[in-house]
């Protein structure tokens, strides 16, 4: 145990050395913006949180806050190396944003990983029975795309990335749905054998991700994939063949990323018949010149800056009213309209066409300096789920942190297909469960009769 603590707290102190030195390199001989003191503070609330967060990693494994800090705040981290001309220098109140909300979500998230003898933990990844039930999400899914691409068509096949407005696609209540069977079958994915695992998510890639010009769908597919290889790890996860594995995914997830997003908007200027380029380099004014890395830093650290301006945008006699949280309840009682003119209120257009503002602006739009009220329940609903997930259902579970680590683009999980998709895969899991239970007693009370 000693020398668990010891290799700990020498990751900590190691990594808190190297990113400040890093950081310290850059001011001296590149940083052409000047810092001020709440830049200072962040960089050495971003080193700290980020260097704890690998720490703890290194001991217990992937858990629910450790990824929330290493991911948020080494963005944060990264914001400060001022990339892009659009960014400002940070002021008390982005301090406050960012290190009081943050912290207090990242509280919750350990209250919830803190519970002892998870049943999800007593099975190792091939350990646990597998169920058939997910067969019944898969018909039913397969069913309904049928459906819809009888009546809409395939939007790749009606003019791949540049194919018009994605509601031309979408027919109101079963595109809902099969959202919703998506997910459930994505969190079906520890429950399947190896070859029924490749053909789900290849089935999924290819309808959510590719059939429907969904960058981005295509990337949580595969970030959930990766989240749950390194969560069924554990403790054993920091190894050189672990790391390095980890290492590859990542590049090719990041290359993956920069050369499809270069194709997608040249293609669209072609289609437009624009006289230049598209150029991620200039739409961003970056001083660094590889599409790769901007295309990066476009879309995680720049976020920070798009959430400072997005805050500037609230109107000073804006009421103070709890909203977001209650967008799934919003939605069953008013319909999606209702979802849809929410969003259209806080959408301010971002900047030069970049518009994730983090996970923090809805609860800010909604509450300015008393965001954290909304915050804690956002906390509490987060932890329920987390706990009864580690409980009974390890796909959930696996789902819900995936949606953490994308905290630093927006809060995902309140989005109502998503809401709606985590309660339906833990009702199914149970459902499924029991079922499984009285068949299998009925058959052992056949055998002793």
């Amino acid at each position: 145990m000693i020398s668990i603590k010891s290799k700990a707290i020498k990751i900590f102190l190691f990594g808190l050395f190297f990113e400040l030195s890093i950081f310290m390199l850059y001011c001296f001989f590149l940083k052409e913006t000047c810092m001020s003191q709440s830049d200072l503070l962040l960089i050495m609330l971003s080193s700290i949180f980020t260097s704890g967060a690998m720490s703890n990693i290194s001991t217990v494994g992937i858990k629910a806050d450790n990824l929330f800090f290493l991911v948020f705040y080494g963005i944060v981290y990264l914001n400060q190396f001022d990339i892009s001309q659009y960014q400002l220098p940070k002021d008390t109140q982005d301090f406050y944003y960012l290190s009081i909300g943050p912290i207090l979500f990242g509280f919750f998230l350990r209250l919830s990983e803190s519970r002892k003898k998870n049943r999800i933990d007593q099975y190792n990844e091939d350990g646990r029975k597998k169920s058939n039930g997910w067969k019944y999400i898969a018909i039913a899914y397969i069913v309904i795309m049928g459906y819809l691409y009888s009546k809409t068509g395939i939007r790749f096949f009606s003019g791949g990335f540049y194919s018009g407005q994605e509601t031309d696609y979408i027919v109101p209540g079963l595109s809902g749905i099969s959202y919703i069977l998506s997910y459930m079958l994505l969190m079906q994915t520890p429950n399947m054998q190896r070859k029924e695992k490749i053909l789900i998510v290849g089935m999924l890639v290819m309808t959510q991700g590719v059939f429907g010009v969904h960058r981005g769908e295509m990337m949580r597919i595969f970030i959930y994939i990766f989240i749950s290889y390194m969560c069924s790890k554990k403790e054993n996860l920091i190894n050189k063949k672990n790391i390095s594995k980890i290492i590859v995914v990542l590049l090719v997830l990041v290359i993956f990323f920069g050369v499809v997003g270069n194709y997608r908007q040249n293609t669209i200027y072609e289609a437009e018949n624009a006289i230049t380029t598209f150029s991620i380099t200039k739409k961003i004014k970056s001083r660094i010149d590889s599409s790769i890395i901007n295309w990066i830093y476009a879309y995680t650290a720049i976020n920070i800056d798009v959430l400072k301006a997005s805050i500037s945008m609230i109107p000073s006699n804006k009421n103070v009213k709890i909203e977001f949280v209650f967008l799934p309840l919003d939605r069953l009682i008013n319909g999606n309209s209702s979802v849809e003119e929410y969003y259209s209120r806080i959408d301010f257009g971002g900047i030069s066409g970049i518009n994730a503002t983090t996970f923090l602006e809805p609860y800010i739009y909604d509450m300015g300096k008393l965001f954290f009220v909304e915050l804690l329940i956002a906390g509490i609903v987060y932890s329920l789920f987390l706990i009864y997930s580690k409980k009974y259902s390890r796909g959930t579970y696996y789902f819900i942190i995936m949606l953490i680590s994308l905290t630093v683009f927006g809060d995902y999980m309140f989005s109502p297909n998503r809401f709606y998709a985590i309660i339906a895969s833990l009702v199914f899991e149970r459902c499924i469960e029991r079922l499984e239970n009285i068949n299998e007693k009925r058959f052992f009370d056949i055998v002793r009769a």
